[in-house]
């Protein structure tokens, strides 16, 4: 059985130096998972508040890799949230944080004009079912986006408030893969990749609730001047 918890976080940094920026190409998970990974071409920045956040910078050649672990492997509830900051449209569907080739959970940037968040997950009979959010982002200003899974239902949030739901038809399960994710990459090749920021990404195996949502959008604006 598996505990439920935070089973990644990552695209942040904080030093304890100040400006002292973090390894170039490493990805630190906090949580007590250590599902570390790779980073390639995006590089940290510093925001005025003092946190390092990842700058993927040319929407081209930059993306984060973590290897597959069973932590990642989540088989039923989710949340994945992510502070995302986005310098111009997607050419195709983009990664947040997912695996390639439509594998097990995931949420997206839509190739809408402009973007919406997107919530996609595929089931154990290899049925895919996804949300997209009602309203759009808003290019070049940061925003806190974030999608669940609870049983069937999932929901989209976009800075702290509820922003669409549905009921899939799908079964609740969904089928688990040893492939390995990705932070910022398009979802079926690496042509189209995210440019923009991304920062405090957190994926958890349950399920956060509105209120929970709400209260994390409120503790970490601050943070991204919003």
């Amino acid at each position: 059985m598996k505990t439920t918890g935070l089973v990644l976080e990552g695209a942040t940094y904080r030093s304890p130096f100040g400006s002292v920026a973090p390894p170039a190409a490493a990805f630190e998970d906090t949580s007590r998972f250590g599902n570390n990974g790779v980073i390639t071409n995006a590089v940290w920045v510093q925001l005025p508040s003092g946190l390092w956040v990842l700058e993927f910078d040319d929407g081209t050649d930059c993306d984060v890799a973590i290897p597959d672990s069973p932590s990642l492997q989540i088989e039923n509830d989710f949340t994945i949230s992510a502070w995302v900051n986005v310098a111009t449209e997607p050419a195709s569907f983009v990664q947040l944080y997912g695996k390639p080739l439509y594998r097990e959970y995931s949420l997206y940037l839509s190739d809408n004009t402009p973007p919406r968040i997107m919530i996609w997950y595929r089931d154990t009979n290899n049925v895919d079912d996804q949300l997209f959010a009602d309203s759009p982002i808003t290019l070049m200003a940061w925003q806190h986006c974030v999608g669940t899974k609870s049983g069937k239902i999932l929901t989209a949030y976009l800075n702290g408030v509820p922003d669409g739901s549905m009921i899939s038809t799908n079964l609740a399960t969904i089928k688990t893969t040893d492939s390995v994710a990705y932070l910022g990459q398009d979802v079926t090749s690496d042509r189209y990749k995210l440019n923009g920021r991304m920062a405090l990404l957190k994926v958890h195996n349950y399920p956060l609730s509105a209120a929970d949502v709400g209260r994390r959008f409120t503790a970490e604006r601050y943070l991204f001047g919003v």
